[in-house]
């Protein structure tokens, strides 16, 4: 009986947590208005439903091993963050919106098709996207872009037109 009581009083927690996640972001959004106020909530909301706080066992065992993996696109299509993430809570806002723009990419097969500059190529180069495949490497870089991540570099004008397309996705 312990075992069960323990169990639900932790998916009791996992759900209070999910939910003061949630207020957190619609209130950022509430609480810093951009020109299109409306529509930076509306994305937070749908940023939001893309997300799944409850991690499977496999995530949760990969992101314990790799606590510099902040989130990413899960394989059923929903954002994961790393609950063993150093970030704070408004880096880890940033890595959700750079996930919602991968997560937008791939759901409207909506991929960018530029070059990327011998600068963000070396920055890829240091990282786990050594060696990835092109289409990879644009979309990390235009997803960085997005989200407003300086690792993404200097943006090149094609990077640039191809940003405010995916952004428009993302309302």
């Amino acid at each position: 009986m312990d075992e069960v009581a323990r169990t639900i009083a932790g998916l009791e927690e996992r759900q209070r947590r999910r939910q003061a996640g949630q207020m957190g972001i619609l209130a950022n959004a509430l609480a810093n208005p951009a020109p299109q106020g409306n529509q930076q909530l509306a994305q937070a909301a749908s940023m939001e439903a893309s997300t799944r706080h409850e991690l499977f066992p496999s995530e949760d065992a990969y992101f314990k091993e790799n606590p510099d993996v902040t989130g990413m696109v899960s394989g059923d299509d929903m954002i994961v963050l790393n609950p063993y993430s150093a970030l704070s809570p408004k880096e880890k806002s940033a890595v959700q919106v750079n996930e919602y723009a991968r997560l937008v990419m791939k759901q409207r097969d909506f991929r960018p098709g530029f070059d990327i500059t011998p600068g963000q190529s070396s920055m890829l180069d240091a990282t786990t996207y050594k060696g990835a495949p092109q289409q990879a490497r644009r979309e990390t870089i235009a997803a960085r872009l997005a989200s407003g991540d300086p690792s993404g570099g200097t943006p090149t004008g094609d990077q640039l037109s191809f940003v405010r397309g995916l952004r428009e996705w993302m309302r």
